[in-house]
């Protein structure tokens, strides 16, 4: 289990306490300016996002506004190898005509530019890493930078941009198809099948009383199906979505968790032909449902020690073999957190921190 919420996994240091964590989770990393750091002897990285971890045990890493680059886990040295001299940075549609294939591969004639590098997403069957990023204008919105609520200088535009371990460019699902600004991605491996879930805000969409914005892009990447999930129009799913810095599956299929300011919710999920979006008709395993008009069942769990257990939930990351224990990264408490999910506005059970 790697975090997608800003982690670097490494042995845990003298002084961090003991837990029964799984040994590849876990150090926060600092994502504000002041990162410029080498945090491996000759791995030097600039505001770092988010990371993953490849199928060899590497990790890429994306920086905010200097692309994606990789590192070597077994001697912590940067892989100077990946992509082009060692970092992706993706090209523009215009230029990408008249240059190399190496890095760009199929990507060519796209905008794979990776400004604003984001969250990321690992499809470990297939070997591909997911990346959410911010560059490049939207092809179908020339005002959009007005709008866009992440980066409102420059016109940039987000989209979801795939690459193989080894810097080369797979393919970009652009704004168009999106139709929002993607927050944050997870990958769950369902029944055998990859799927991928993408939360996110549209800002061009009506505003209130409508809270049409929050938006949930899931698809299935073996059949290629796509849903962009309906029936959450809701002020609450859309103040969520708007916010949502983390999210993860089970492996089921039948709760997709998120993390909004430092809280943790619960939507039940149900399966239509290949994809999986939240319930919407009132069926489902719910404990309250929270929100004027909110047709989305959750459970919601409150912050503070009193009623959860973690105080400001930054991340979260369920155990891959077994649905009912959750890692939670708490902010404030400057711990990764061990927890049983039971049932009702409490259910979370701290294990160890």
């Amino acid at each position: 289990i790697i975090f997608s919420q800003n982690v670097f996994s490494k042995p845990i240091p003298p002084g961090s306490g003991e837990g029964d964590v799984p040994a590849n989770i876990l150090i926060l990393l600092d994502s504000s300016d002041s990162m410029g750091v080498n945090i491996l002897t000759g791995a030097a990285m600039y505001i770092p996002e988010d990371i993953i971890e490849d199928n060899d045990g590497n990790l890429i890493v994306s920086q905010w506004n200097r692309g994606l680059i990789k590192l070597n886990y077994s001697d912590a040295t940067r892989d100077m190898g990946f992509a082009d001299v060692g970092v992706f940075m993706g090209a523009d549609p215009v230029n990408s005509q008249n240059l190399s294939t190496t890095t760009l591969g199929t990507c060519v004639g796209k905008d794979s530019r990776t400004d604003g590098a984001d969250r990321m997403a690992y499809d470990s069957t297939n070997d591909i890493v997911y990346v959410i990023t911010r560059g490049g204008h939207a092809t179908n919105h020339p005002d959009y930078e007005a709008f866009d609520p992440v980066e409102k200088k420059g016109g940039l535009s987000p989209k979801i941009i795939s690459l193989n371990p080894d810097g080369t460019c797979v393919d970009v699902i652009e704004y168009d198809e999106l139709g929002f600004t993607p927050n944050t991605i997870a990958i769950r491996q369902i029944d055998s099948q990859e799927h991928m879930f993408v939360l996110g805000w549209d800002p061009l969409g009506l505003a209130h009383p409508s809270w049409n914005r929050g938006k949930l892009y899931s698809k299935n990447i073996n059949t290629g199906d796509v849903t962009m999930c309906s029936g959450l129009e809701s002020r609450h799913f859309d103040i969520i979505a708007r916010v949502a810095s983390d999210i993860d599956v089970t492996s089921d299929g039948s709760y997709l968790y998120a993390v909004a300011k430092g809280t943790i919710y619960r939507y039940a999920m149900t399966k239509s032909g290949n994809t999986y979006c939240p319930t919407t008709d009132g069926s489902g395993d719910a404990d309250a449902v929270k929100g004027t008009g909110n047709k989305v069942y959750t459970n919601y769990y409150r912050t503070g020690y009193t009623h959860s257990g973690y105080l400001y939930a930054s991340a979260i990351a369920l155990d891959p073999d077994n649905d009912e224990t959750i890692y939670v990264a708490d902010y404030n408490a400057d711990k990764i957190k061990k927890f049983t999910i039971g049932s009702g506005d409490s259910a979370f059970t701290l294990v160890k921190s």
